[in-house]
């Protein structure tokens, strides 16, 4: 674990999508180690529902407004970019792609006029092949951001296990609202997914040990491989859910996204983006992190029972 020490250098934080589910708990951890944060959202600051902290400055940030940028990066010593448009709807895929680019772009420049000395991205981990439109826009991202003039530190992370994820909101939705579930081959894909205080304590490795980190890109993933349908089961288990399973040899991914969209109210594109990580085993292929920060890594088993 990285305690508070480690952190040789008190630094000026700016952390976009502050009140997502990544940013809400990376915050608190940012202040705990002493850091002063500028916390950003779309929403007005006095509509945040964020604790006081005299360390905690709220600001509303919106990357597609040049004017919203003016300040922002004002003092700023390490940014992390926690934002994703996935609220996209079948057909408009496109559309939220050209937006997280645009939004990329201003926030490179922008932090690069400012001196800012590092951006930490939290991106996914990418199936081999086609990637759907999601998947593909977290790629042009890194690309956007690497070919900036800020030295850039990126965290791939696959299935992340949290009270909250998009990932948990889908199995709870899967097993709140079926009591028989269709088990498709891609069920049986191994993955590596993450505890979410495992993903904010990688974070936190990017600003103790910043020389072995800046630009680098690294993956976090639990030791242990899982298959997607023993990721349901434990959801159900600890949920106190029965589940009656069919192994069935084909569904339509998008029309299970579709539906997955209007029981969970998850975006269409995010559904989609997880359901394409179902399509082949998705491991952990690069653990250099973990040679450089003592960090934990918490079994799936443990990770859902925390969640549930």
């Amino acid at each position: 674990m990285i305690s508070n020490a480690d952190l040789s250098q008190i630094n000026q934080i700016l952390l976009t999508g502050a009140t997502g589910f990544i940013g809400r708990h990376l915050l608190p951890a940012l202040l705990d180690a002493g850091h002063r944060v500028r916390a950003t959202s779309r929403r007005p600051a006095h509509q945040l529902d964020l604790t006081p902290h005299d360390n905690l400055e709220c600001v509303q940030l919106d990357l597609l407004d040049g004017t919203s940028l003016d300040g922002t990066f004002d003092g700023i010593d390490t940014a992390f970019y926690l934002i994703h448009s996935m609220g996209g709807g079948v057909g408009r895929e496109k559309e939220f792609v050209e937006r997280d680019k645009r939004a990329a772009r201003n926030f490179a420049r922008r932090a690069a006029a400012a001196g800012v000395s590092q951006i930490v991205y939290l991106s996914g981990l990418k199936p081999p092949g086609r990637a759907s439109a999601h998947l593909e826009s977290r790629r042009e991202v890194e690309r956007i951001l690497l070919e900036g003039e800020v030295p850039l530190t990126v965290i791939r992370a696959g299935f992340i296990i949290g009270d909250g994820s998009a990932g948990c909101i889908m199995l709870d939705a899967l097993t709140r609202t079926m009591d028989t579930l269709m088990v498709v081959p891609e069920f049986h894909n191994h993955t590596q997914p993450v505890y979410v205080d495992d993903v904010v304590a990688a974070l936190m490795c990017c600003l103790s040990h910043r020389d072995q980190t800046l630009g680098q890109t690294f993956e976090v993933g639990s030791r242990e491989q899982v298959t997607y349908l023993e990721l349901i089961q434990m959801y159900a288990r600890f949920a106190g859910r029965r589940l009656e399973l069919i192994e069935v040899p084909w569904m339509p991914r998008s029309l299970g996204a579709v539906w997955l969209s209007a029981i969970s109210d998850l975006p269409y594109g995010l559904i989609q983006a997880l359901s394409e990580g179902l399509v082949t085993d998705l491991p952990v292929e690069d653990e250099r992190i973990y040679q450089i920060c003592d960090l934990p890594r918490t079994s799936p088993e443990e990770a859902m029972r925390l969640a549930v």
